[in-house]
């Protein structure tokens, strides 16, 4: 059963907060449900809505994960974002008995509802 605790978030929050400084990235590490650790980015120099190439609220909200697919400048920091995400994540699914057992889920939120990315230099 997927579970990501506070703990865990702590381990992790370094080195997030680390990767963000490298590539200017201003962004959150949150926790919903007990079972989804969320990476909240507020600003960056990267166009995530172009390079995930997927159609996105007005280019303001964006919600991606481990299976997205980032091309251009922010790739480099997508792919390392979701490695430090997947730290102690495990995956024993079988699609084909409908049985899924994964450690917790991933999720990387680019802006929010209200409050859009704001892309920087």
């Amino acid at each position: 059963m997927a579970y990501f605790s506070q703990d865990q978030k702590k381990a992790i929050a370094p080195l997030i907060k680390a990767l963000c400084k490298k590539h200017n990235v201003k962004a959150t590490l949150s926790v919903t449900d007990m079972r989804t650790v969320c990476l909240n980015i507020k600003s960056s120099p990267f166009d995530f809505f172009e390079e995930a190439h997927e159609s996105a609220v007005a280019r303001q909200y964006l919600q991606l994960s481990q299976y997205s697919t980032i091309t251009g400048k922010g790739s480099k920091f997508f792919n390392e974002a979701i490695s430090i995400l997947q730290t102690g994540n495990y995956n024993n699914s079988d699609v084909q008995t409908d049985y899924f057992d994964v450690g917790h889920y991933v999720r990387v939120n680019v802006g929010a509802w209200n409050k859009p990315h704001v892309m920087t230099d």
